[in-house]
């Protein structure tokens, strides 16, 4: 799960009016989620669950061969 700080510096990034995606496996509540400043610049956050067995041997194999 992604820490505090990595999660406001990807609204902190994001220009006025952009997108930010969030891809991953649905971890129950989350907290610490800088909200104000999504409304404040009107991000659009989209979010979906990740296929994790379908690509998790394809992405490793990537990883170790660099």
């Amino acid at each position: 799960m992604a820490t505090a700080k990595a999660k406001t510096i990807n609204y902190e990034a994001c220009r006025k009016g952009g997108t930010v995606s969030i891809t991953g496996v649905y971890g129950g509540f989350v907290d610490k989620v800088p909200l104000g400043a999504a409304f404040n610049k009107g991000l659009t956050m989209k979010m979906g669950q990740t296929h994790v067995h379908r690509y998790l041997r394809p992405l490793l194999d990537r990883v170790q061969k660099g």
